[in-house]
């Protein structure tokens, strides 16, 4: 089974869009066809990512509320493996907020950290842990995977 760490904004993207790839990776670790992997300093930004206005003002479209947010980051770290949350040794990112994923990823053994993030797409591959997007982790799999 692939380790994967899907980044905050994919997870987001896929709260608002129940048919896009953020949405069907996300899926796919729900029905244990992918391992997710995170650590509490992540989720933790998941929830301040929520409590975003502009977050907040989308998902309540949806019909989310705060009580929700605060379910759903509890839920996902129930579905993730989660790491020690050791921070990050190594500046690898132009955001230094963005290392804790790469930390996350390398101890949990992740090969994928999926990212909507341009700056964090940008680094590529580091120490065979590889940065994709969600269309293109979706297309490799299929490749790969014949799902």
């Amino acid at each position: 089974m692939k380790i994967v760490l899907l980044d905050t904004n994919v997870i987001i993207s896929g709260l608002f869009n129940p048919h896009g790839a953020p949405c069907k990776i996300f899926e796919l670790a729900v029905n244990e066809k992918l391992e997710a992997v995170s650590s509490r300093h992540l989720i933790d930004e998941l929830r301040r990512a929520l409590a975003y206005e502009r977050v907040t003002k989308l998902l309540a479209r949806r019909g989310w509320t705060e009580a929700g947010f605060d379910d759903f980051c509890y839920w996902y770290s129930r579905i993730c493996r989660l790491t020690s949350d050791a921070p990050p040794k190594e500046k690898i990112c132009l955001d230094p907020d963005d290392d804790w994923l790469f930390t996350c990823a390398e101890e949990a053994g992740a090969e994928n950290i999926i990212s909507g993030d341009k700056k964090v797409n940008d680094v590529k591959e580091h120490k065979g842990i590889r940065v994709v997007t969600p269309k293109d982790f979706l297309e490799a799999l299929d490749c790969s995977a014949g799902i």
